[in-house]
Order: C-alpha cells, then structure tokens, then sequence
C-alpha cells in the first residue's frame, strides 16, 4: 500500500507513546488501478520537489504563493512565481488565481519597470472578466489600471460622486468587490491632480472605507484601506510628489 501523504500531522502517538501512522484517505494499492493521471496527490509541503515539477497544481499554487510574497515585499521572487502561474492562462484556476496572476502580476511588472508587460497582463485579465462576467477581476483590473496611470481621469464622473455603496453586507464577494471599485474611485480623485480641489471628499471617503472594515476579522483588507486613507491624508497635506508615489 501506498500513503502517498505522509507529514507529521499523519503520525500520532499512542497512549503509550508509540508512533502511529493515520489518515489514509488517497492511499493507494500497489498494482490497484489508476484513478488520476494529471493531479498530484498529497500535501505539497511534503510533496518531494520532482514530483511536483511542472504540474498545474504546482503553478495554481505559484499565484498564491507569489502573492504571498509580493505582499512582504520579496518582488523577484513573487514575480518569477507569477509568471509560472501564468503560462495557465485564464483556465488555470478560480477567481482568486486569476486575481493573483492577472492583478499583483501586473503590478509587479509595473514596479519592476516592465510598464509593458504590466499593460499586457492587464489586458489579457480584462478579458476573462468581461467574457466570463466576473466582476471581482473586472474590478481589480480597473483598480490596477489607475494605479498606473492608465485608467479612469480623475474628472471621471464615477470617481467624484458616491462612496462605498454596500447592498448586502452578508455577501462577501460583492463586498470585496465594492470595496475595490471605492478604492478605485479614491485613487480616480487623488490622480493626476494639479490641486488639492476634491482631495478632501477622497479623504473623507476613505475614512469611511477603513470604518466600514473589521479590522479582526480581515486583517489585510483593513492595512490595504488604511494605507489608502494615509495616502489620501498625504495628497491632502499636499506632500512631494515622490511621497506620494510611494504610495502607489
């Protein structure tokens, strides 16, 4: 028989302090038939390396882990995992992959001067979204785009009115969703501006999205709007324009 996903979490103890090995759930048979052929069975922290190479699972989990990385600041490495993940195209995983390879992907090409390639993924994650209608991505593409000075003008008229419009609190997806088009709009306020005229409205705006955030609940989310009030607060107190673009 083969375990086929040993790790300690499948070893326990006895009550006499012996070793025994569980969880046998994707064992397998030697010599029984093959139910799988594509993905790789186990648990990919103990999965060995070689195993893993190449396989679809090992790219989907590149995007998470990219993303991961990118966020404590390792933009190389984030970079070369995203771009594994990418040679998926738009079949490779759920929204949450695609948000990974399509959105933090073009912002670290962005940032790592590859203001091409970053246009380029952006286009290619419009695409999915407006054909498959995901409005999660189609969102996070549009927030992408202004954080690169390619999307909507700051006289834009979805940009200067309104604020976080949530009409069900319970549906999580739909208010990650809003909660990105308010910062998308925030951002439309802030950039490009030749004055400080309707800084303050962002400002407030983005109080109110900090506000609107659990901060126990979803750690992340409030730290990504809490910078966006800093940013606003920064424009507002009209800050060198290197000061501000670090924000970006």
């Amino acid at each position: 028989m083969l375990h086929r996903d040993i790790k300690p979490a499948s070893i326990l103890l006895t009550e006499y302090g012996e070793p025994q090995l569980t969880d046998f759930g994707i064992a397998r048979i030697t010599g029984g038939e093959e139910t799988t052929r594509v993905l790789v069975a186990g648990s990919p922290a103990y999965t060995a390396p070689e195993l893993l190479s190449g396989t679809n699972g090992t790219r989907l989990t590149s995007a998470l882990l990219g993303d991961l990385l990118y966020d404590q600041g390792h933009l190389t490495e984030a970079d070369h995992l995203l771009d594994r993940s990418h040679t998926l195209g738009a079949e490779g995983g759920t929204v949450d992959f695609m948000l990974a390879t399509y959105g933090t992907g073009a912002r670290l090409k962005r940032l790592l001067g590859q203001r091409d390639a970053a246009k380029e993924r952006l286009d290619e994650g419009a695409r999915p979204a407006h054909q498959l209608r995901l409005p999660r991505l189609a969102a996070r593409i549009a927030n992408e785009r202004i954080r690169a000075g390619t999307g909507w003008a700051a006289n834009h008229p979805d940009t200067v009115e309104g604020g976080l419009n949530l009409h069900d609190r319970d549906n999580g997806l739909a208010t990650v969703t809003a909660e990105v088009n308010e910062d998308s709009a925030i951002r439309g306020i802030l950039y490009p501006r030749t004055d400080l005229q309707g800084v303050g409205p962002a400002s407030q705006r983005a109080h109110a999205l900090v506000e609107s955030i659990d901060r126990r609940a979803r750690p992340r989310a409030f730290l990504t709007a809490a910078l966006l009030r800093v940013e606003a607060l920064a424009v507002e107190g009209d800050e060198a324009p290197p000061a501000r673009n670090c924000f970006r």
